[in-house]
């Protein structure tokens, strides 16, 4: 089980964040990972909190 994020500077949609994850996802999945889950973390004023929100979504995923 595979959990990927990145984390990038601009907020706009067409800076490459989903692109990322995407092509994250297709060499898990190529080496015949399962992503669970994923995210992108804008680095702003608001990172903090999405930082700890996307910790706690991920770790839920792996507790036995």
């Amino acid at each position: 089980m595979v959990a990927c994020f990145v984390t990038k500077g601009a907020p706009f949609k067409w800076t490459g964040g989903t692109r990322a994850v995407g092509q994250m996802k297709k060499i898990c999945k190529s080496l015949g990972g399962t992503v669970s889950d994923t995210g992108i973390i804008v680095w702003n004023k608001k990172r903090d909190k999405e930082i700890d929100k996307l910790v706690d979504k991920l770790t839920r995923l792996f507790l036995i």
